[in-house]
């Protein structure tokens, strides 16, 4: 029972919801992320007051779903979900630019600092008592990813990368984590500019050496995606269609995971920024763009090209990037995941505290939210894997959902 309502959520609703969203926004921009590219670098390029509110939607979003993530996708959906990741990603692209769009509309500015998102949005997409409801049931939710999906699922995915006991692990992160918090939550986009931008530029260019070094495997790899993306034959015989639909499954969900398109988190990020609600929405789309496309799609080449292991989704990754590059490579996607993990850590935990900050300004309840999540740090490690993903697949699906039916009911406003 319960596999069947995470197969209809995850594996129906949820796809069959973002595409009519994002084919629905993509219509009314006209498509112009895909007609115009040139002119949408151009409005990318003239953002100024947005690369730190970018740097901290991305600190968010580039995490263990790069790495662990897209291995887990393919592990369960195979190659062919992969190409969802991607076909998902670019309908969704028109999604992220109405969320961050909105974001920005409807900010509030209070002793010079912006701050915003989606509950300040959806607030206004159903006017009276009831859109304070439900902006508030959507804070509750968000404040339950921070500590499910930007704390568990980090946490809990690198537990296989150093042979140090758990405890130790969940403990180390919730120190830094407290310690951070206490030199002021807003300084993290600071941080996450100059870690996070240096550490993906090196993933490309290690991905991008290990693809063209091994040239020869690359029309077999897209094969196997195509192949295992559309199984038409198979599907006759009904094997086919469960294949197909769980690589939708795995490579939407993974793919929302990655990028966060549709969840109405990353929004909370965007509204910081002092550019016009166009160019931040422009740098949205660039976000989802860069996330997935081509980070997301990079690692899975690798791997890909590696060949499938009896492995943990990092596990495999970090043998795949250490097979050609030595013990440099296996490091690098170690060291790299306990980057990406505390930076996303950090970064969820500020959406958390700000959809805490629209329900009370109580400085207890904000304590005590800190210390929740150091908690969560602690405990992560000690969470079996599929259900700490079961988990977080139907938390993102709800917040997705619940997102996508109030951007539906504001696409007049998008102006």
């Amino acid at each position: 029972m319960l596999n069947g309502g995470m197969f209809f959520l995850c594996g129906i609703l949820l796809p069959l919801f973002l595409l009519f969203t994002g084919i629905r926004y993509g219509i009314k921009l006209k498509f112009f992320y895909i007609t115009k590219p040139l002119n949408t670098a151009k409005s990318i390029m003239s953002g100024k007051g947005g690369f730190s509110a970018l740097s901290l939607a991305l600190a968010g979003t580039l995490g263990i779903g790069n790495i662990a993530g897209v291995a887990a996708a393919i592990t369960v959906g195979g190659a062919g979900a992969l190409f969802w990741m991607c076909a998902s990603a670019i309908v969704a692209m028109s999604v992220k630019y109405a969320e961050t769009f909105f974001a920005i509309k409807y900010k509030k500015i209070n002793n010079g600092v912006a701050f915003g998102g989606a509950p300040y949005y959806i607030k206004e997409a159903f006017p009276s008592k009831k859109g304070k409801i439900l902006a508030i049931v959507f804070s509750v939710l968000c404040i339950g990813n921070s500590l499910i999906t930007g704390n568990f699922v980090q946490i809990n995915s690198i537990k296989d990368v150093f042979p140090v006991d758990y405890l130790i692990i969940g403990s180390l992160f919730a120190v830094s984590l407290l310690l951070t918090v206490r030199k002021g939550v807003n300084k993290i986009s600071t941080l996450t500019s100059l870690v996070i931008p240096f550490l993906t530029l090196t993933h490309i260019i290690l991905s991008l050496y290990i693809i063209f070094t091994n040239y020869q495997h690359i029309p077999e790899v897209f094969s196997k995606i195509i192949k295992e993306a559309f199984n038409f034959k198979a599907a006759f015989s009904g094997v086919g269609t469960f294949s197909i639909l769980t690589a939708v499954r795995y490579g939407v969900s993974r793919g929302v995971l990655s990028n966060e398109a549709g969840c109405g988190t990353s929004p909370i990020a965007h509204a910081s920024s002092d550019n016009d609600a166009h160019t931040q929405a422009c740098l949205g789309i660039f976000e989802v763009l860069f996330d997935t496309v081509i980070l997301c799609t990079l690692t899975a080449l690798v791997i890909l090209i590696y060949g499938e292991r009896d492995l943990s989704p990092i596990e495999w990754v970090a043998k795949a990037y250490g097979h050609y590059l030595y013990a440099f490579g296996e490091y690098f996607i170690k060291i790299s995941c306990l980057i990406y993990v505390f930076s996303t850590l950090i970064s969820q935990f500020y959406y958390g505290d700000k959809s805490i900050s629209y329900i009370t300004n109580s400085k207890i309840i904000h304590t005590l939210f800190a210390i929740l999540s150091a908690s969560v740090c602690i405990l992560s490690p000690l969470v079996p894997s599929s259900l700490m993903w079961t988990v977080s697949d139907v938390n993102i699906a709800l917040l997705t959902v619940f997102n996508l039916v109030t951007l539906n009911f504001h696409i007049r406003k998008l102006e």
